[in-house]
């Protein structure tokens, strides 16, 4: 009898802890579904979705944009009357998601950001109303002048590169975001014959391509699902980097010329994206030099750093005895060439050529310390 009542406690025991435990765990896995299911709510709101704000409001503003240029290509007066309508759905609906995106604003920079788009979508509808008004008619002669405005100030959207080449080649642009697998001629193959003054930012959903996009005249790469605060962050980057430009160009005296960096000095420091920042002159293996800014590859660092400096005012500064010139648009460090193959000097998977200009030079430098037969 005994026994048994000891045998029953232990078994109601048992019982009720398994019951605890498998109360604790259902308990567990609920929060784990809430907290999961808040957070995916929370990337469908702020993320590169087409269901999230950012995406909807680049989706109706691509809508507005295209009901325009139909408003003022259409020769029927219904049909225009049509668009017209259209247009101004397309852009109170865009105004509404795009205020929608100001409540995911989390930081100063994304505040700062958001408030220059704003300033500069207030220039856009002021020009988008303009056309409209002057072409949004069956009058040819009207609609041609407003196809003309269209043209010289806003850019189109294209779903190739072929599509985009022959209205690129006649009006440049300042700013393209561009895919990289795409039919018949890839991003990064398109970005290689565009004119040097467009800069690139890459959409892509691959990331194999990272390191490749800094060969090219790009500005950021940015991954697929694009978030809001990436996005603000290169459109920032973009921002800060002509303006940039327009204060370098628009200096009516001339600069000073760069002084030579003295013999005692390990280290400068670069301006980039406005800040400092300092790199130590044993660890740079050579630098690319693009029109009006230049690349600088440092040994470790994943990707180059990029300043708005000329090549010659770089090459003045830089301690004569350590870097040399090869080319119009490289200088490298001697110190750092393991390589030397088929008069091109390799840096990994680089090729820097040696140009005719410079080779005399270089081939000094290389009597000095090769065993040549």
């Amino acid at each position: 009898m005994f026994n048994t009542e000891k045998i029953e406690k232990r078994l109601t025991k048992s019982f009720v802890m398994v019951s605890a435990i498998s109360a604790i765990a259902a308990i567990a896995g609920l929060i784990a579904v809430i907290v999961i299911s808040n957070r995916y709510s929370y990337a469908l709101k702020n993320f590169g979705f087409a269901q999230g704000d950012i995406g909807k409001t680049l989706f109706t503003f691509a809508d507005s944009r295209s009901s325009l240029r139909a408003a003022i290509g259409y020769d029927d007066a219904d049909a225009i009357a049509t668009v017209v309508e259209q247009h101004a759905q397309n852009k109170t609906q865009f105004q509404e998601y795009f205020a929608q995106v100001e409540h995911t604003i989390v930081s100063e920079d994304g505040r700062k950001t958001y408030d220059e788009i704003e300033a500069l979508l207030d220039e856009y509808w002021a020009l988008d109303q303009e056309i409209m008004d002057l072409g949004a008619t069956t009058d040819r002669e009207l609609c041609k002048q407003a196809q003309d405005l269209a043209l010289n100030e806003l850019a189109g959207k294209y779903n190739s590169a072929v599509n985009a080449l022959p209205a690129l080649s006649k009006e440049p642009v300042d700013l393209l975001f561009l895919d990289i697998q795409m039919p018949e001629l890839n991003g990064m193959e398109f970005s290689r014959i565009l004119k040097t003054d467009t800069r690139i930012i890459f959409t892509t959903a691959f990331s194999q391509y990272a390191l490749d996009s800094y060969k090219v005249n790009s500005l950021d790469y940015l991954l697929k699902p694009i978030s809001y605060a990436d996005f603000l962050k290169s459109a920032n980057k973009a921002l800060q980097w002509y303006e940039l430009l327009r204060e370098g160009s628009g200096k009516s005296t001339p600069q000073t010329p760069a002084l030579p960096i003295p013999p005692s000095v390990e280290s400068i420091f670069i301006k980039t994206e406005y800040k400092l920042v300092q790199v130590e002159l044993r660890k740079i293996l050579y630098i690319e030099g693009l029109k009006d800014y230049v690349k600088i590859f440092v040994e470790g660092e994943a990707h180059p750093i990029l300043s708005l400096m000329s090549m010659k005012s770089l090459e003045d500064m830089l301690p004569a005895n350590r870097f040399i010139r090869v080319h119009r648009s490289f200088i490298v460090q001697p110190e750092k060439i393991k390589v030397i193959e088929r008069n091109r000097i390799v840096f990994g998977k680089e090729y820097i050529p040696i140009s005719d200009n410079y080779k005399q030079k270089f081939m000094e430098f290389l009597a000095q310390r090769a065993l040549l037969p």
